[in-house]
């Protein structure tokens, strides 16, 4: 929708010294720190790489990896609520999205939120290649819903589970009703509510 952001980067990385699952969580991150640098929000994470305020998604992070011969290109893209009202999103929405703009009550200038992000990204990419794990410590610091009961939606069986870490490579640990722990490396999660 108009009033978005929405943007791709294509990257080369060396597949040697790269853990490309962590490029999403990555963006995650850079777009989460700078939320909350450029506007004083709260944004916070959802695994994998959801960013939200208050509960709804403002941000979310999509990656494709194509490899050919000895090279590996990865798309990441950034869809980012800016300028667009959760009230002009199609019904469904509103109560699950919201937007910058809802959020602060102003427009907010979309060039400079684009810069800062991928100024933000460019730092935590190639700590990444330089296979520094901090990117995973960041994420845990943004994140809200470890150690939360959680719905994970997966092949059209839902189950519940308590989240409890995320690992090395970016997958889900979580706990099932009984006991074990299994590890996700895809799917959707929704936060439980207990009532």
């Amino acid at each position: 929708p108009l009033g978005g952001l929405w943007f791709s980067t294509i990257l080369r990385p060396d597949v040697q010294s790269l853990s490309i699952s962590l490029l999403p969580l990555a963006a995650a991150v850079s777009i989460a720190r700078t939320i909350n640098r450029l506007f004083g929000l709260k944004a916070r994470i959802k695994w994998p790489n959801d960013v939200r305020i208050h509960g709804k998604k403002v941000a979310g992070v999509l990656a494709e990896t194509f490899r050919r011969g000895g090279y590996c290109h990865v798309v990441v893209g950034f869809g980012i609520n800016a300028n667009n009202s959760a009230k002009s999103m199609p019904n469904d929405l509103p109560g699950i999205a919201t937007s910058l703009f809802d959020e602060i009550g102003a427009p907010v200038n979309i060039e400079k939120l684009m810069q800062e992000i991928l100024k933000d990204f460019s730092l935590v990419y190639h700590s990444v290649i330089e296979n520094d794990s901090t990117v995973i410590g960041q994420w845990k610091d943004l994140c809200d819903m470890l150690n939360r009961h959680i719905i994970v939606h997966e092949r059209n069986k839902p189950f519940a589970a308590i989240a409890v870490d995320i690992c090395p490579d970016g997958s889900l640990l979580v706990r099932l009703g009984n006991g074990k722990v299994r590890r996700l490396y895809s799917g959707d999660v929704s936060l439980k509510e207990i009532v």
